[in-house]
């Protein structure tokens, strides 16, 4: 089984003098991570993705646009964002940000060992309203 192992993305990556850098960390068909780097003023303007995505700051404080709300991120925090979310990211000093991507899964996750298909009449849908449970089966006619 392939793995991706870095001891400390602190030293793996610092963020550049002027500008914005990336360096993807890990990339599959089921998820892409990426580290950014943002120096201080740099803006990824708005914009929206089919998949859903998490955010996690390493260091440094940026402006984040989810949707029509703006919200202050800092070192720790965390952001999760569903597919079609808009966002956009305004470093306002050096930042040093995660991102995941998780791509859109499909009915074969499902599936127990040795099984190739969801049972006849059944059907894969995607999260519960109170988002507790990843996704639901539901029986088709």
């Amino acid at each position: 089984m392939d793995y991706t192992f870095l001891a400390n993305l602190h030293e793996e990556f610092a963020p550049p003098e002027d500008g914005i850098l990336s360096r993807i960390l890990h990339k599959d068909e089921k998820v892409n991570v990426t580290l950014f780097g943002f120096s201080e003023g740099q803006e990824l303007s708005a914009h929206s993705a089919p998949t859903p995505a998490i955010l996690y700051f390493l260091d440094g404080e940026a402006e984040v646009q989810l949707g029509e709300d703006k919200v202050s991120a800092q070192t720790g925090s965390f952001v999760y964002m569903p597919p079609m979310l808009t966002h956009g990211i305004s470093a306002k000093s050096p930042v040093r940000m995660l991102l995941i991507q998780i791509k859109a899964w499909d009915e074969l996750t499902l599936l127990k060992p040795n099984q190739r298909a969801l049972p006849q009449g059944n059907r894969a849908i995607g999260r519960s309203p109170d988002s507790r449970a990843a996704l639901h089966l539901l029986r088709t006619p």
